[in-house]
């Protein structure tokens, strides 16, 4: 069964589009990536730079999204109402918590 993904601000209370089908894993990678992804592009002088993730719909959104609520308390959402929580920091298989 298809069920597709979005983030949702938890600070803003703000919800994107589901775009990302069984896109739970994706969405986590993203905003761990955020901060490397900004630094890239902004360090890029050439202008030739850009990012695209294209979601179900091929919409800019979530790089949008992830700009306009960077710091803030970010959850991925189903387009069924689930909410699951986003580690920051990705957890190593066999590491001890």
């Amino acid at each position: 069964m298809s069920e597709y993904w979005g983030l949702h601000c938890k600070t803003c209370d703000k919800s994107t589009d589901h775009d990302f089908n069984h896109g739970e894993e994706i969405l986590r990678s993203l905003v761990r990536a955020t901060p490397h992804i900004k630094a890239a592009y902004n360090a890029d002088r050439s202008g030739f730079l850009e990012f695209h993730i294209m979601g179900h719909h091929h919409s800019d959104i979530i790089i949008f999204a992830l700009e306009e609520h960077a710091g803030h308390d970010l959850e991925i959402e189903s387009e069924y109402g689930y909410t699951e929580p986003i580690e920051l920091e990705e957890k190593q298989e066999g590491a001890k918590e």
